[in-house]
C-alpha cells in the first residue's frame, strides 16, 4: 500500500516524463526494490492519481495521464470563464421561466375573474326574472346571458 506522499511523488514525476525510468522512481521514492517501487505505482494507479502502464522488460513506467498534469493554470482559466457563460445563461432562463410562470398566473387570475363575473351575472339574471311577477320578464335572463356571451366573444380568448 502507498502512503499519499509516495502517491503525489508518482504522480508528480508522471506530469513532467511521459516515460518514466525505474531508476528514477526508486531514487525518488527513497526504495531500493523495484517490487516495492512497481507496488507504489500500482496503488497510484488503482487510486486513479495516475494512468499508465510498467514496463518491467525496459524498466520503464509509461504514463497515459498524471491528475496533477490535467489541472493547469490556463486549464482552470477556461473553466472558470465556461462556468461563468454558463451561469449567465442560467440566471436569464430562470428569469424567463420567472416571467413566464407570473404571466400564466396573471392570464388564470384574469380567466377566475371573468368566470366569477360571469357566474355573479348569470346569478343576478335568474333573480331578477324569478321576482318578476308579470310574464313579461321571461326571456329577459336568457337575453342577459346572450349579452354577456357576446360581450366575453367580442373581448377574445383570455
Amino acid at each position: 500500500m502507498a502512503t499519499p506522499s509516495q502517491t503525489a511523488v508518482v504522480a508528480s514525476l508522471a506530469s513532467q516524463l511521459k516515460v518514466v525510468p525505474y531508476s528514477t522512481l526508486m531514487s525518488e521514492l527513497g526504495l531500493e526494490s523495484v517490487r516495492d517501487m512497481e507496488d507504489v505505482v500500482i496503488a497510484a494507479i488503482y487510486e486513479g492519481a495516475v494512468g499508465g502502464k510498467l514496463n518491467p522488460r525496459d524498466q520503464q513506467f509509461l504514463v497515459e495521464f498524471s491528475t496533477l498534469s490535467d489541472i493547469t493554470t490556463d486549464s482552470v482559466t477556461g473553466m472558470t470563464s465556461v462556468m461563468q457563460k454558463w451561469n449567465a445563461k442560467l440566471q436569464s432562463t430562470l428569469k424567463t421561466l420567472e416571467t413566464n410562470i407570473a404571466d400564466a398566473e396573471s392570464k388564470h387570475n384574469a380567466k377566475l375573474k371573468t368566470e366569477a363575473d360571469f357566474q355573479t351575472e348569470f346569478a343576478n339574471a335568474k333573480e331578477a326574472e324569478a321576482s318578476t311577477a308579470s310574464g313579461i320578464a321571461k326571456g329577459s335572463a336568457v337575453d342577459a346571458v346572450r349579452k354577456m356571451d357576446r360581450a366575453r366573444m367580442m373581448k377574445g380568448p383570455m
